[in-house]
């Protein structure tokens, strides 16, 4: 500070000192804390980059969870071969259309050995995500419980995912 601003600044609290009686001598200026405005700014500015992030990830994983998620149109396919992978799933799918019996066995590996394929004709999602496909191929399991050649079948999440990833991932997409 110049002298000539600390001499103004004294001559300023001089004469508050003199213009009010209450304060006895004491100076009457009141403290002003400027920083605290600069906190509150930078404060909110740090919330608001932080809420910005986290909408930003969560965006962001929805997207690649939507991504991976099977669409209609999707393909599923099971080339034959001699020996099937390294898989034993084995579960059960309730048919879309009940009229031979209300469920079958898909068997990965009877599945991998005879090939075919899973076409993702719809999905809902209420009360949870249900998967329509249609299974074309030799058999899905060499019990009773097989699904034929052709069979409309109801998959849930789990089971989708499982043929998914046994298959190798979705063949061919959907074209717009």
């Amino acid at each position: 500070m110049s002298a000539k601003h600390r001499r103004g600044r004294s001559v300023a609290l001089h004469s508050m000192q003199q213009a009010d009686p209450w304060n006895q001598g004491k100076p009457a200026v009141t403290p002003t804390n400027e920083r605290k405005s600069g906190d509150r700014y930078i404060s909110f500015m740090v919330i608001a980059a932080a809420i910005t992030a986290c909408i930003l990830l969560m965006l962001g994983l929805a997207q690649l969870a939507s991504g991976r998620a099977p669409e209609t149109g999707d393909i599923i396919a099971f080339p034959g071969t001699r020996t099937p992978l390294i898989s034993a799933t084995s579960f059960t799918a309730r048919r879309a259309i009940t009229t031979s019996g209300m469920s079958c066995t898909l068997d990965v590996q009877t599945i991998q050995r005879s090939g075919g394929s899973l076409v993702v004709e719809a999905s809902e999602f209420s009360p949870s995500r249900i998967f329509r496909v249609h299974w074309a191929g030799v058999r899905t399991s060499s019990n009773h419980d097989d699904c034929g050649s052709s069979a409309d079948l109801l998959l849930n999440n789990n089971q989708i995912f499982a043929l998914i990833f046994a298959a190798g991932g979705k063949g061919v997409k959907a074209q717009d």
